[in-house]
């Protein structure tokens, strides 16, 4: 049996093989029913629009327009495309479901008042079921659907594919319970989000007028009292750093287990931001440049773009093994790391990248970037201005991990309140 059919069997064996949750409200009782979707929604497949039946201009009056899963959204400002056309469209709280390409099985529950869809979507309404209910049911089958689905070059689902899908249903009352509960705890995700989404923006914002030097943190002077600080000087940027190289380490040397904490050049794009809080990749290979608490390290060289290379870390630990393709800073003169891994990642990022060199693979080494002319102001300001950001950045960490929480929380009751 070849793996698509094994995760196909496996998914089926495995649903319905109760007939009531593990989970449940205290008032309801009774089994839960196995009915095909066919039996509680119908289904309504899209329509291919030609480039003249639609406009990327918005009007009042006009029908949004998804061709696929990249358009889901159900922020108004964020809509690309009107339909000119009176196509097949899905209505507030139908659940549009992708059925081509590479997006198959993607599903999103609407609450705008209409959408024309592509041939890519259908659209499931009810009948006699709550789409709310059962939309958290479709999310988790969609491994399901990608393995169901047909075709090399585009993999498609039929209507029949979805609509005899058997699934367990209780009362209708139950089900709008279950969705009820559930919309509080995506409310909260969503709040959640939306918060740390400010919290980056203001950040960004704040990042702007503080290395712009439009807002100015006092200093203290010798007898204690809060003054303006100094004028920042310009220096260039090999006055202020030196450099050394990563070297050797590669992923195959990485080891849960190890005994040496290390980074990889490739981790200062996926993992870190500007400071590293904590090292997460450790080996027991010997190689790697050891690091010096204060180092900055900037990735060498990328097969995308030159401002992907602007990415500048600070690290505080000693002897890190750095891996090649790292350039290490080191500061020649008193200098608060942090402060410049925010304001070089940041302030200075355009004219970093304009550094680069190369085309396939482009390359950024000190000897380019060294020229550059940066700020230096007093370290009571950089330190007090690194405190601020590191304290943002806190704040920012802390709302990501109530999101993974929260949403692990969900995970763990959409597990148990269905069948």
């Amino acid at each position: 049996m070849n793996q698509k059919k094994q995760v196909i069997k496996k998914i089926r064996k495995n649903q319905g093989s109760d007939k009531v949750p593990a989970l449940r409200f205290p008032e309801f009782e009774d089994d839960w029913i196995e009915k095909k979707i066919q039996d509680e929604f119908y289904l309504i497949s899209g329509q291919h629009l030609n480039p003249n039946e639609y406009t990327t201009e918005f009007a009042e009056e006009l029908t949004p327009y998804f061709t696929g899963p990249s358009d889901f959204t159900n922020n108004q400002n964020e809509l690309t495309k009107w339909s000119l056309k009176e196509g097949k469209v899905a209505k507030e709280n139908d659940i549009l479901f992708t059925v081509k390409g590479s997006g198959v099985g993607t599903s999103m529950l609407l609450t705008m008042k209409r959408v024309a869809m592509g041939r890519q979507l259908m659209a499931l309404g009810s009948k006699s079921s709550s789409t709310a209910f059962i939309f958290p049911k479709l999310n988790s089958l969609k491994n399901y659907y990608i393995a169901l689905a047909s075709g090399n070059m585009i993999p498609g689902l039929s209507r029949d594919d979805i609509l005899k899908t058997k699934l367990y249903f209780p009362s209708f009352t139950e089900q709008q319970k279950i969705a009820a509960f559930l919309t509080v705890v995506d409310e909260r995700i969503q709040g959640l989000q939306q918060k740390k989404a400010k919290l980056e923006e203001y950040k960004k914002g704040v990042m702007q007028k503080l290395f712009s030097q439009e807002i100015r943190f006092k200093i203290e002077n010798e007898d204690g009292e809060l003054v303006e600080p100094p004028d920042w000087e310009e220096k260039k940027l090999g006055e202020v750093f030196n450099s050394k190289k990563g070297t050797g380490l590669s992923k195959n040397v990485l080891d849960s287990r190890g005994q040496f904490n290390c980074i990889l050049y490739g981790e200062l794009y996926t993992t870190y931001a500007e400071v590293i809080f904590d090292v997460v990749s450790k080996t027991n290979d010997e190689g790697g440049t050891l690091s010096k608490q204060g180092d900055l390290l900037v990735p060498c060289s990328t097969t995308t773009s030159a401002i992907d290379l602007a990415n500048v870390t600070a690290l505080n630990e000693d002897n890190v093994r750095l891996g090649g393709d790292i350039t290490i800073l080191r500061a020649r003169k008193n200098v608060n790391n942090t402060f410049y891994a925010y304001y070089l990642s940041n302030y200075k990022k355009l004219e970093i990248a304009k550094y680069g060199q190369g085309t396939t693979i482009v390359h950024l080494y000190y000897n380019h970037f060294k020229v550059m002319t940066i700020d230096l102001p007093s370290l009571e300001e950089q330190n007090k201005i690194a405190r601020f950001l590191t304290s943002l950045d806190e704040s920012i960490a802390s709302v990501a991990k109530q999101i993974e929480a929260t949403t692990t929380f969900k995970k763990g009751l959409l597990q148990q309140l269905f069948v």
